[in-house]
């Protein structure tokens, strides 16, 4: 079976959004590994997303574009757990396949006199984990679609979520 682009941050949230919506929650919630066609999608309130990659990415063009509201993380829990993980699978990634690609990544060659027009460098994992890695995370983060395009509602936790989802007029 395809996994469709989902991670283990997104599986485990799953888990606990089920655990936290309590039993007279009003909405239903809709989680499948079958393929779910956009027309069937644009039958649903409003879609959580919590990106990850290039797929997550693709879906939210899509869903956006069919002017359907999208919940995803705000900044904060984003840096916290999807982007992160992210960034850190690629890392292993790399360091399985190309022991020294990370290096380049991290410092890739600049002509003669370039000037970063940046104060960090984009790929976060040039740096080792802890507060630089975090601020040049939360630097980049702000540049994502997901901080910018119309219909995007934020939260910053489940409780947050379950009650943004219930409360928000998404019909504007």
């Amino acid at each position: 079976s395809h996994d469709r682009g989902r991670s283990a941050v997104a599986s485990v949230f799953v888990i606990a959004l089920r655990r936290a919506t309590p039993e007279n929650y009003p909405l239903r919630f809709v989680d499948t590994w079958n393929y779910i066609s956009f027309c069937d999608i644009s039958k649903y309130r409003a879609m959580v997303l919590l990106p990850h990659g290039n797929v997550m990415q693709m879906l939210f063009r899509e869903v956006t574009s069919m002017e359907m509201p999208v919940f995803v993380p705000d900044m904060e829990l984003m840096a916290k757990q999807p982007f992160l993980w992210w960034m850190t699978r690629i890392e292993q990634m790399i360091r399985r396949n190309s022991p020294h690609a990370l290096e380049r990544f991290g410092n890739p060659p600049s002509p003669a006199g370039f000037k970063a027009p940046h104060p960090y460098k984009p790929f976060v994992m040039a740096y080792s984990p802890g507060p630089e890695r975090l601020s040049a995370t939360m630097y980049w983060l702000r540049f994502l679609d997901y901080f910018h395009w119309p219909g995007v509602l934020h939260f910053s936790s489940i409780p947050h979520l379950l009650a943004g989802l219930v409360e928000a007029d998404l019909v504007k």
